[in-house]
Parts: C-alpha cells; sequence; structure tokens
C-alpha cells in the first residue's frame, strides 16, 4: 500500500473543504505512513550504517570469521583514513559561526527610517548573542555538519511553531516517501523519529487545561508514559497517578531506570500549503494522536529545513550521497591493503621454521649459547622470498588514494602544488588557500538552508503573538529587553520582514581570511569611515577573535545610519572654535574623521571673512577679534589632528591631500590677520568729536595689533614645524625603502633564500 493511499486525496473541485480538514484523518493511517517509511528504508539503513561504523572505526575484516578459519593472528586494522577525510572536511564549517560579529543581518520597516539602520545592526548583535548563549548551538551545530558532510543531508527542525531552537537528525531519524525531490515544499508527509524522556514529554501535559488547549491529547500521553516506565503494567488512573508523583518528586531512580518515549512527529502538507503536525508512538501501540494540531504551520520552512549536499545524480532526495559514501568502498581496500603490507612485514622480519613431524613441533625449541642460537633437532630454517611492498602494495595504496582525493574535491579545495623548493609568492599564497579551505560550491550548498533557518529563528523572535508561557518565550523576550535598552522600538522589532545570513570571509579558512584582509587594507583609503573602522576589527578580529576587538579598535557609534556620531562631534567642535571657544583634541579622537571635517568648514569660513575684507567690497568694520581669534583657535586644533595622522601610514596619500589644503588655510590667515588690522586702523584714524583722533581708539589699536601679530606668529611656527616633522618622516621613511632595497638586491645577487 501507498503512502498517498493513506493521504486524502485533493478534492475534484480543487479547493480545500470546509471547515478545514487534514489530509491525515485517522490514528491509523498515520501510523500505517510511519511503519511504511520504516520498512522503505531498511536497505539504505543497512548501508548508513555500514558507512557510518567505517568512520567509527571498525576494522576492514570480521574478526569472528578470522577466527573461524584460524586467522586471528592478521593484521586487522581501520587505519583511521576515512575519519580523518572527514574531519577535515568538517573543519572549516565549524569556523563559520565564530569568523563573523553576526551570523544575520536583519532587515525592519518599522519605526523611524533615520534609525533604520542602526536598529538593524542592534538586532543582529543581540540575535547572535542569544544564538551563541543557547546551550545546546554548538553540539547542535556540529552534529548538522556532520550529517550534512557525511551522508549529504541534515535535517534541522523545531518541536512547536514557537520555540526558535531548532534539533537535527539525519536520513536515520528523518523519513520521506520514496521518489520525492529534493525540495522540501514539495514532500507530502515526513516523519522524525524521536525518543522522548518521560519527565521531558510530562511537562507537556503537566497543565492538564492548557495541553488540550495546545492540541494535547492527555490520556493518550498518560498512557505512553505509563508504559514507558513499565511495558508489563497496566494502564490505569492507580499507576498514572504513581508515575505523576515520582515525577514530581524529581525521583533519581525514576529517572535513571525509567524508559524512553519513542515519538513519531509527522508533518503532513495540507491543500492551501500549510503543514499539520502529529505525534504518535513509532510502534503504533496508540488509540489516537499524542498530539494533533491542524494547519500548525504556515509553510514547510517553519517545521524543518533541507540541508543537502547537491541533488545526487537524478535530483531525487535518496539519491544524494554524502562524503562518507564516496570514500566508504575506497577506504575498506585502503583498510585491508594496508593491514597485508603489515601482514608480509611482520613476516619478512620473522624467522620461519619447519617441524619435520609431530614430535619435532611439540619438541621445537630455541637455545640460545652466549652468543649461539641451538634449534633442536628435526626443525629447519625455511628460506622464503618474500614480494617487495614499495614496488607492489605501496603504489596500489598511493593510487587509491589519489582516486579517493579526485573523486571528493567538492568537499574541500585541491591544493595547487608545485615540486621546486624555491616557491614563488603566489604558489605559497595558493597553497595557503588551500589549506582548511571551503570551495565555493560547498559554500553555497550550506549557505542556502542555513538561511532558511536563521530567517525562521528570526522570525519567532520577532513574533508579536508571543505570549508569557509558550515554548522558547523567555530567551526571545530576553532578546527584545536587550534590543529595547540599546534604543530598538517594538515597531522596528514586529516590523523584520527580511534576514540574510552574514557570510565569512575566508571560505572557513583563518589563513585565506587573512590574505583576503591583506588585500582589502590596500583599498583602505577608498572606504568611507564605517567601513574603514569594520575592515580594522574584521583585521583584528582574525587573530583575536571579535570578543576581543572592542579592546583596540571601538565600533564606530552612527546616527542615521553611515554617517558617524564622530563626524556630529566635529562639526560641533568646529562651530565652537569658530565662535573664538576652546574645544582640546582628546586621546580618543578618530583625527581622520576629525580633519575631513574641520578642513572643509574652515576653510569655507576663511574664505567667508576674507570676502568681507578683500576688494574694498566692504569696509571691514563687520569683522571682529573674536572672528580672528576663532580662526586662529580653528587653526591650532587642526594642526594636532594633522600632527597625529602624520604617524599613520595607512592614509598616507589622503593626509598629504590634507596637509596641502591645510596650509593653504594657513597662508590665508596671514592675509586675514593683515586686513583685519588695515580696518582697525582706518578705524581708529578717524576723527572723534574735538576733530583729532579718539586716544583711547589708539591705545586699543596697538593692543590688538600685538594680540594679531602673535596669533601670526603662532600660527606660523606650528606650521612650520608640523612640515618639518613631515618632511623627517618622508625622508626616514625614504632610508628605510633605500634599505630595504639593498638588502633584497645583496639576498638576490647572494642566492639567498629564507629558511
Amino acid at each position: 500500500m501507498s503512502i498517498e493511499n493513506n493521504l486524502a486525496p485533493v478534492p475534484e473541485s480543487g479547493k480545500p473543504p470546509t471547515p478545514p480538514e487534514s489530509r491525515l484523518s485517522t490514528v491509523a493511517a498515520g501510523n500505517e505512513i510511519v511503519s511504511k517509511l520504516l520498512t522503505d528504508d531498511i536497505v539504505a539503513s543497512k548501508n548508513r550504517a555500514d558507512v557510518q561504523r567505517m568512520l567509527d572505526g571498525e576494522a576492514p575484516f570480521d574478526e569472528n570469521v578470522l577466527e573461524e578459519t584460524g586467522q586471528s593472528h592478521r593484521c586487522n586494522l581501520n587505519f583511521g583514513e576515512g575519519e580523518a577525510m572527514l574531519a577535515a572536511a568538517v573543519s572549516s564549517f565549524y569556523d563559520l559561526p565564530d569568523s563573523v560579529d553576526k551570523m544575520a543581518e536583519f532587515f525592519t520597516k518599522g519605526g523611524d527610517p533615520a534609525s533604520q539602520d542602526d536598529a538593524q545592526q542592534i538586532m543582529g548583535e543581540e540575535f547572535h548573542h542569544s544564538v551563541k548563549s543557547w546551550d545546546e548551538f554548538e553540539g547542535n551545530f556540529q552534529q548538522l555538519v556532520l550529517q550534512f558532510v557525511a551522508h549529504g543531508i541534515a535535517v534541522p527542525y523545531f518541536l512547536n511553531r514557537t520555540n526558535p531552537w531548532w534539533q537535527v537528525v539525519g536520513l536515520e531519524n528523518f523519513k520521506a516517501p520514496r521518489g520525492v525531490r529534493t525540495c522540501a515544499p514539495k514532500i507530502p508527509v515526513a516523519v522524525v523519529l524521536r525518543d522522548a524522556d518521560t519527565t521531558e514529554l510530562y511537562k507537556y501535559i503537566m497543565d492538564e487545561e492548557a495541553a488540550k488547549l495546545r492540541g494535547w491529547n492527555v490520556e493518550e500521553t498518560r498512557a505512553a508514559l505509563v508504559k514507558a516506565h513499565d511495558s508489563t503494567s497496566p494502564v490505569s488512573q492507580a499507576n498514572w497517578e504513581e508515575l505523576a508523583r515520582k515525577i514530581k518528586g524529581n525521583d533519581i531512580n525514576f529517572g535513571v531506570v525509567s524508559g524512553r518515549v519513542r515519538l513519531a512527529h509527522i508533518w503532513v502538507l495540507e491543500y492551501d500549503g500549510s503543514v499539520s503536525n502529529f505525534i504518535t508512538l513509532r510502534d503504533g501501540g496508540n488509540k489516537d494522536f499524542l498530539f494533533k494540531e491542524i494547519g500548525a504551520f504556515k509553510s514547510v520552512d517553519e517545521c524543518y529545513t533541507l540541508f543537502t549536499y547537491g541533488v545526487g545524480t537524478n535530483g531525487m532526495l535518496h539519491a544524494i550521497r554524502g562524503l562518507a559514501h564516496k570514500i566508504f568502498p575506497f577506504v575498506q581496500v585502503s583498510n585491508q591493503t594496508l593491514c597485508q603490507m603489515v601482514d608480509g612485514a611482520r613476516l619478512s622480519s620473522s624467522l620461519v621454521l619447519q617441524p619435520e613431524d609431530e614430535t619435532a613441533m611439540e619438541d621445537m625449541a630455541i637455545t640460545n649459547y652466549g652468543g649461539v642460537f641451538l634449534i633442536s633437532p628435526g626443525v629447519k630454517v625455511v628460506e622464503k622470498s618474500i614480494p617487495n611492498l614499495a614496488t607492489n602494495a605501496l603504489p596500489v595504496a598511493r593510487e587509491l588514494s589519489t582516486r579517493m582525493q579526485m573523486n571528493t574535491g567538492s568537499y574541500q579545495a585541491r591544493r595547487a602544488t608545485s615540486d621546486s623548493l624555491e616557491k614563488t609568492k603566489f604558489e605559497i599564497q595558493a597553497e595557503i588557500q588551500a589549506d582548511n579551505t571551503l570551495t565555493t560550491s560547498a559554500v553555497n550548498l550550506f549557505y542556502h538552508p542555513w538561511g532558511k533557518l536563521l530567517s525562521e529563528m528570526a522570525f519567532r523572535f520577532c513574533d508579536r503573538n508571543l505570549v508569557e508561557g509558550d515554548d522558547g518565550a523567555e530567551e526571545v523576550f530576553a532578546w527584545r529587553e536587550r534590543c529595547k535598552a540599546r534604543g530598538v522600538t517594538d515597531d522596528q522589532i514586529f516590523g523584520v520582514y527580511r534576514v540574510s545570513p552574514v557570510r565569512a570571509i575566508g571560505y572557513g579558512s583563518a589563513n585565506m581570511r587573512l590574505l583576503a584582509l591583506d588585500d582589502f587594507m590596500s583599498l583602505y583609503g577608498s572606504l568611507d569611515d564605517v567601513g574603514k573602522n569594520n575592515l580594522l576589527r574584521d583585521r583584528f578580529a582574525a587573530h583575536m577573535g571579535y570578543s576581543q576587538v572592542d579592546r583596540y579598535v571601538p565600533k564606530l557609534q552612527t546616527v542615521g545610519g553611515r554617517p558617524t556620531m564622530e563626524a556630529k562631534i566635529a562639526e560641533l567642535e568646529t562651530a565652537v572654535l569658530l565662535d573664538s571657544g576652546e574645544a582640546h583634541v582628546t586621546p580618543g579622537d578618530n583625527n581622520l574623521i576629525h580633519a575631513r571635517v574641520h578642513i572643509p568648514l574652515v576653510g569655507n569660513k576663511m574664505q567667508e571673512l576674507l570676502n568681507m575684507t578683500e576688494n574694498g567690497k566692504s569696509p571691514g568694520e563687520e569683522l571682529e577679534e573674536e572672528d580672528v581669534q576663532g580662526m586662529k583657535n580653528a587653526i591650532d586644533h587642526v594642526t594636532e589632528h594633522i600632527k597625529k595622522l602624520s604617524t599613520d601610514a595607512i592614509d598616507k596619500q589622503e593626509v598629504a591631500q590634507m596637509n596641502s589644503a591645510f596650509a593653504q588655510i594657513s597662508g590665508n590667515f596671514e592675509g586675514l590677520a593683515r586686513n583685519f588690522m588695515a580696518a582697525q586702523q582706518k578705524k581708529a584714524e578717524q576723527p572723534a568729536d574735538g576733530g583729532q583722533p579718539d586716544p583711547k581708539a589708539q591705545s586699543m589699536l596697538a593692543l590688538t595689533q600685538a594680540k594679531i601679530e602673535a596669533m601670526q606668529q603662532q600660527v606660523a611656527a606650528k606650521i612650520q614645524i608640523m612640515q618639518q616633522a613631515a618632511q623627517a618622516k618622508l625622508a626616514l621613511h625614504d632610508a628605510a625603502t633605500a634599505h630595504r632595497m639593498k638588502v633584497d638586491q645583496f639576498v638576490k645577487t647572494q642566492n639567498l633564500r629564507n629558511p
């Protein structure tokens, strides 16, 4: 009987029934589906078991057969080649969640558009913290990668529609009809086999009224718990009360000896694309479903995610094979060949004796007299001819290894090797890139379902219908509180419409990540402030991890997206300085951002002041001493930033451009001071009421002139010092470059090579 016969067909009208009903109508039909899927999977299950035993170190020869045939002395070892290849293939995947500052990028359309970028960043960071803090994440993620690579299929699934945490199984516990394609929304029915601890299952029905509202059949679940605890005991109210007492009392003996309930989760794809959730017993000994919720999930993605390493040879789910299956025959033959080599080596290094009869066999002995060995009578030494292992078995072993590498190239990039001892820089980089590096196809095959899984987790975090008491609600509400404490609003949380995975740099290889970041550093000057900060943080994180980066490169605080808070502060500082106020350069300032903001603003203000006094356009009475003082304060402030920037080799070209622009501003200061003094002189020479120049005005003019001249001298001195320091640094850089060139030339002429 086919599985489809246990599901109601699509109505002839093409419309789903009203009121909604499930295609799976009875528990008998559900149990029949489970039994059929298990039966159809018997042969494949045996093959998977053989492959798993190879990975677990099972010897290539059957020990019982060797014992029965008198060959128990033979070498029978699994040399671990398959396990080593699998470990190398999965190690790069383990690096992916730890080599990014956040696993997922959030996109929201809620709240103020000006603050959406900041909210999205915060939600992503706090989501990463929640996922990494989940106790089962590391174990489940490693199991996910192991099943994905070894067997080609891994299935993370959710127990219900509220809990964001998932479990993961392989094909040994995930069952789907034969002949379905590798497209989860097209699978009509899927089953996950799971063993539940009795205490875990009891928690779901502890509050019986609430359990019934959620879809639990309390009576059937009670019966399943009683049978698991004692299969010989009849299901009765007295037995259930005794069992409940032990569970509530946290009886340690009960927790150790009590059996586990063997469950089967059934997901049925309904007419409208929703998925109904059923729980039954694996052995079919129940009269009704333990749990039933029609249309529990809006889509298959809310139930489970298929991680498939390709589509196999025909696009069918059960045609997919992982690394372990592809290397299994090679590893078995390789182990047998190596065992024969060990037997041959043992024989070639042994003394072979041949007794003439049974009596000689019983009396055979080797006696040592000083440096002489005596063999008992009736025994002779056999001259043996042992095959040369180097010319027979070793080439076979090497060929097997080569073929195995060729057939599994998609699981790990093949290294570009060179026989030359003197390797170029690019040859070394190619070898580094291949070490523990995932191929592009492997990365794409993993990240597509990984993004779907992260999206489903994130949408559960942002579910506005979640209430206290729902499974997983505690962790979700804690995430929301952390986001709100950092300024994220409810509208932004509930407005999340898309979540994308953040891809790790370097394809799972620390060396490849460093090489990529080194290449990016050459583009440092073309990035904006946020991009530069992110690049530096990634560069430091490649060595020490993101948890330590803030000690050296704090994250830039932004307002409304990419523009930085540092830029806003620099704008305010410029206004204060030009108003003849003070603003000190502090060690925590980002000198590059401040210089970028200060110089254009100060230059514009300088041009404005010059226009007030040039070409007789204005008599200059509007220009005040405070304007000149403010310009002098701004020039002094910017000078300090540029001096600090002169030690930053990364922005050498941009700093040179800043020096040129700032030198023009500083040069204009002398003209501004001269124009101001001319205007003041003209004002002081105007006659007072008595027809003579005002003595008080003359005195003030002298004092002002002295101040302005002092300002001019200070600005000129600082500019000269800054220029001399820049020239000295340039000379030092040229000298260092010349020295390196001489050393390189010497090494080249002497044909020296670094060890």
